[in-house]
């Protein structure tokens, strides 16, 4: 395995992503099935973040949390990685959908450099559980961050 450097300081933007009714997709899949939807999608989402310029942190699961250097860069991915996650084929057609969140703020890593800590972390997490699937939830500090319009206007 090849050590990755983590992103730190004051402006890393922090990527979550799950797929939305994976508990009932994992139950009406094969096992096998079901780990090779998994396989896929987290080679597509490692794909995507690197292209964009993250580091995928770690997948759970059927979750994926990814860091950046720059907000434009995660917008870049998790755009991508929507369009091509999309496409997986699960049952009777139906594609994978995703939530995603993105927040900007401190890029704090555990002591070992191989994780996060902090609460711009939490918020991360917290805002893509917020999301619906085939949506992309995005903190103020991240909009800011690529140019949008602060709620004051």
């Amino acid at each position: 395995m090849t050590f990755v450097s983590l992103p730190t300081g004051d402006r890393v933007t922090f990527l979550f992503s799950d797929i939305e009714g994976s508990t009932r997709l994992a139950q009406r899949l094969d096992p096998e099935r079901w780990a090779a939807l998994l396989r896929e999608h987290d080679a597509l989402v490692d794909a995507a973040v690197r292209a964009a310029g993250g580091v995928v942190v770690k997948h759970e699961g059927d979750g994926s949390f990814a860091a950046f250097p720059e907000p434009i860069g995660a917008v870049a991915a998790a755009a991508a990685i929507g369009r091509t996650v999309s496409s997986l084929s699960t049952v009777e057609g139906q594609g994978v959908r995703l939530r995603m969140g993105l927040h900007t703020g401190i890029g704090r890593t555990t002591d070992d450099g191989l994780d996060y800590v902090g609460i711009d972390v939490h918020y991360a997490a917290r805002i893509s559980a917020a999301a619906n699937g085939g949506q992309i939830a995005v903190s103020d500090t991240t909009r800011e961050g690529v140019g949008g319009i602060g709620p004051d206007g």
